[in-house]
């Protein structure tokens, strides 16, 4: 009975498709919207009925709704750069988040818009996607700034990130920048030049990703489910985007596309998260196509990939490339005419993290096959669940996937992207930087292999409940808990004594107590046993730094960027370093690096600022602050340092600005009142008490500055001249 249903809803759902042969073509507005960590079952239009997603499902109800689509990893960086390339991760070589980086040499989704003549922008809503992870090619416009934790320990378990709303905002913003004349004005009038031209925008909402901490009344409404809720409240901003875009530039020519980079297990297999296995709950995406007067709206049931939808895009658009992608175009599927078609997954995440075996599946003729050191193999009909192994029942069928399965990895494995994607260095690039004196004796491209990686070791589906009690962990050490933490941290490393990361979350979680030395000693712990983990060596340079050991520290650093070239934290630290040395060329030289592998580096940017204010070049360390300021809008360090450098060089008004914005950002903070006071007491020629200063307000801000903290000597100096000149006047 089972098999006539599913035959007749096949059947029904080919009817649907049947109906789209009509589809339009040509030159349109593309938008991809990428809800980070979206589980497919949560969505009304997938069938979920407890939660209110309006918006997106207004996108499926008016285009073609995929119902199978899933991603070839489970991990954001890897899985978006397999979006943009439509390519699989072995063949662009980007394997994890945060040590990897999309190499120039591939070619992008943008690149080829924007060769096409369209303006392309991205607003992306996590660190973990900031350009300095190379996936910022072919943008004209990459807005990856304004990062910040929500909560303390996210700097234990996870990336800094922002909300929602301000996504949406500065996507908008961008737009208006396309269409509107006169920005400042209120008219909506095309610009009739240049700007004329299509876009291609990007817009990636992190909010459904752990920790789960919706605004109001998202976080009332769904009380019992915070993810849900996180959920709801980006359904809300996407309505927002969708409606600003449209009212922009209209309805037609616009295709909208609706996706993620992967889902969440939520307990599914002992998984509370996702990144370690390939199981449905975490590769399984919603993908929705939206242009309602080119495309009848239909759900198509074949299964997809997210490596499908670059070139889906381009022959939508009728743009023609010719060079390789792994994916291919979906456009015959929804003119009714297709299969399922075969899906690599992969993840290293177990590896890079744990120490444990990779895993990697394929999706094909009806079942999955996960290659682990327990291979285990799925019927998609009988259980989609995924919680009945047929690797016993089915031994023969087992062999034979597994062998399709390693032959397809050898057609794909591109050991120069693995290089390429993992920061190895050219003999030439070495030689440069070791005439820095800045590399260690470790060469890169002997940290480890970027040829294939033979399965075997611990099999994470062995560790089932592990991820549910780091996420336990997690959510205690965020509550400053950190006794508590270490005792569960401790429980854990009895079954994984040599388990790298959680040795590493060990040392940090003593680090946050205040620690130190136990801290050190976990870090050391850690380089015994593998002198290649760099992120011990991160931390435990940014350790010796702070207690005064900067031969110690910089050693570390070498050593950190010996293995990762691309490590802009640990060239600032190094111009940290120089500074306590008191070489300054060595700093800024340190600095400028750190900002050529990333630009939107805040520290690196008002550190080098403030290298130049000190040697008085005013208006070039004004442009460093003010690039700061447009990455972070709030960063009270950059609003003052903007201030001072604005009073410099003549701009008093801007410096007042400046000031009083950060002044609003700590209404209790008396210093930020003093500056307020200096502002105001700085006349239109530089001067203090000069020509154009407000004595009056000058006052009121020290009085002010005083009132919030009376040991701010610099304003009882300032009030005291101010007395003594009342007195002189007197006489």
């Amino acid at each position: 009975m089972k098999k006539s249903i599913y035959f007749v809803f096949m059947l029904l759902a080919l009817v649907s498709v049947g109906c789209s042969d009509s589809l339009e073509t040509g030159p349109a507005d593309v938008v991809i919207i990428t809800v980070d960590t979206l589980r497919v079952d949560r969505l009304g239009i997938y069938g979920y009925k407890f939660i209110q997603t309006p918006n997106i499902d207004g996108l499926g109800k008016h285009g073609v709704v995929f119902e199978q689509a899933r991603v070839p990893v489970p991990i954001t960086l890897p899985s978006h750069t397999s979006i943009f390339t439509g390519l699989y991760p072995p063949s662009h070589g980007v394997l994890d988040n945060g040590k990897y980086k999309a190499a120039e040499s591939l070619t992008t989704l943008p690149e080829i818009f924007k060769k096409e003549g369209y303006n392309t922008g991205a607003v992306v809503g996590s660190f973990v996607l900031d350009r300095r992870f190379g996936l910022n090619q072919g943008f004209d416009y990459y807005d990856d700034s304004g990062f910040k934790m929500e909560k303390d320990g996210r700097e234990l378990f996870f990336f800094q990130e922002r909300s929602a709303t301000e996504v949406t905002e500065h996507a908008l913003k961008w737009l208006k920048s396309l269409y509107v004349a006169n920005p400042g004005s209120v008219t909506r009038d095309p610009i009739v030049n240049e700007k004329e031209k299509r876009f291609f925008l990007w817009v990636h909402y992190f909010d459904p990703h752990a920790l789960y901490n919706p605004p109001d009344p998202y976080a009332s409404k769904y009380k019992d489910s915070l993810y849900d809720g996180e959920i709801a409240y980006t359904d809300e901003q996407i309505g927002r985007l969708i409606d600003g875009i449209r009212k922009l530039r209209g309805k037609n020519d616009l295709i909208i596309v609706l996706t993620s980079d992967h889902g969440e297990s939520l307990g599914d297999h002992g998984e509370m998260t996702h990144g370690i296995y390939l199981y449905d709950s975490t590769v399984q995406i919603p993908l929705i196509i939206s242009a309602p007067d080119r495309i009848p709206a239909h759900r198509v049931p074949w299964r997809v990939r997210s490596i499908d939808i670059a070139p889906t895009l381009l022959e939508l658009v009728g743009i023609e490339y010719h060079n390789h992608m792994d994916g291919s175009s979906l456009v015959p599927l929804i003119k009714g005419n297709g299969k399922s078609r075969d899906t690599f997954l992969e993840s290293a995440y177990a590896r890079l993290h744990f120490g444990w075996s990779e895993l990697r599946g394929l999706a094909v003729d009806g079942y999955t096959v996960i290659d682990s050191p327990k291979p285990e193999l799925y019927s998609w009909e009988d259980d989609p669940r995924q919680v009945k192994n047929l690797a016993q029942k089915k031994p023969e069928l087992l062999k034979s996937y597994l062998e399709r399965l390693n032959r397809l990895l050898k057609t794909l494995h591109k050991t120069d992207m693995a290089a390429q994607a993992r920061g190895e260095m050219s003999n030439e690039t070495m030689q440069k930087i070791e005439a820095l004196g800045y590399l260690s004796l470790v060469d890169p491209r002997k940290a480890d292999s970027v040829e294939i990686v033979e399965i075997g070791g611990i099999n994470p589906t062995d560790q089932k409940f592990f991820q549910y009690k780091l996420a336990r962990v997690a959510k205690i050490i965020a509550e400053k808990k950190y006794d508590q933490g270490l005792v569960l941290l401790d429980e854990m490393l009895e079954s994984d004594p040599r388990n790298n990361w959680l040795l590493m979350q060990k040392g940090t979680t003593y680090l946050l107590a205040g620690e130190k030395e136990k801290s050190r000693q976990m870090f050391l712990q850690i380089l015994e046993q593998d002198a290649h983990f760099v992120y011990a060596l991160e931390k435990i340079a940014w350790l010796e730094f702070a207690e005064g050991n900067l031969d110690k520290a910089e050693n570390y650093c070498r050593k950190a960027i010996g293995l990762y070239q691309d490590n802009a934290e640990m060239y600032n630290l190094l111009s940290k370093i120089m500074v306590t040395r008191d070489d300054w060329p060595g700093a800024k030289k340190m600095l400028q690096v750190a900002l050529d592998k990333a630009p939107s580096d805040i520290d690196a940017l008002l550190s080098l600022g403030a290298l130049l204010f000190e040697e008085m070049n005013y208006s070039e360390a004004r442009k460093l602050f003010e690039d700061a300021l447009r990455q972070a809008p709030n960063n009270i360090d950059a609003l003052n340092l903007t201030g001072e450098t604005r009073l410099r060089t003549g701009d008093r008004v801007g410096a007042i600005r400046a000031y009083t914005h950060a002044a609003e950002l700590a209404p209790l903070d008396g210093m930020q009142q003093y500056y307020l006071g200096l502002a105001y007491e700085f006349g239109t020629d530089s001067i203090l008490l000069g020509p154009g200063s407000d004595s009056v307000a000058a006052q009121s801000y020290y009085q002010r500055a005083l009132e919030l903290n009376p040991d701010i000597q610099h304003a009882k100096d300032r009030l005291n001249i101010f007395n003594k000149t009342s007195v002189q006047k007197s006489k």
